[in-house]
């Protein structure tokens, strides 16, 4: 076995995919947003709590959202709305998840237009439809707080139907990969690959 002078090591897991999400999610907004957004960290005590937190009311997910009104995305998820047939994500501190990468990419294959503009709030009753995605699929939203949306028909269906075409594809370029300079125990430098994306 190899000891301090070993360097670091891979664990892989493989298990079955989980069932994915099986209804329309109701989302309800907390006034939170994940420090250093951009990266998948252990750090998330706040994403987990208010998860939790609306869960006990009833709630599917939490919609962080930052002390502007800005909304950013799920403690679990990405969120996207759509306006016509455009769909927009909210332009805000989030983790750029897979599940949403994949769907970029597959809605600019499919000639589907997206674009990230802010979102507030306050303003998401003039979006048409709503849907998160995470590494378990892709679910219509039915509520935003006391918002409803209609969970059938419309872009959200070609969003769903992309994101089945583009599971188990070739991720080249999707995910940002970053490198790591730190010291070992022993002084020596070493290198480790961190890669950022909510699967």
């Amino acid at each position: 076995m190899g000891g301090l002078d070993a360097g670091p090591t891979t664990t892989v897991v493989v298990r079955p995919p989980l069932a994915g999400p099986g209804a329309p999610q109701r989302l309800r907004s907390v006034p939170y947003v994940r420090p250093l957004a951009h990266l998948k960290h252990v750090g998330s005590f706040g994403q987990v709590y208010y998860l939790r937190r609306v869960r006990a009311e009833g709630f599917d997910e939490a919609l962080l959202v930052g002390p502007g009104g800005e909304v950013a995305e799920g403690a679990i998820t990405n969120v996207g709305f759509v306006e016509g047939d455009t769909v927009v994500w909210p332009d805000a501190p989030a983790l750029d998840g897979i599940a949403m990468l994949v769907l970029r990419r597959e809605l600019d294959r499919a000639g589907v237009a997206w674009r990230r503009q802010p979102v507030r709030l306050d303003e998401v009753g003039r979006f048409e439809r709503a849907f998160v995605c995470n590494s378990m699929g892709v679910a219509a939203v039915s509520q935003i707080d006391e918002v409803r949306f209609p969970v059938d028909g419309g872009l959200v269906d070609e969003v769903m139907r992309l994101h089945g075409g583009g599971v188990g594809c070739d991720l080249t370029g999707l995910v940002r990969v970053r490198r790591v300079v730190g010291q070992s125990a022993h002084g020596r430098r070493r290198r480790v690959s961190r890669q950022a994306g909510r699967s």
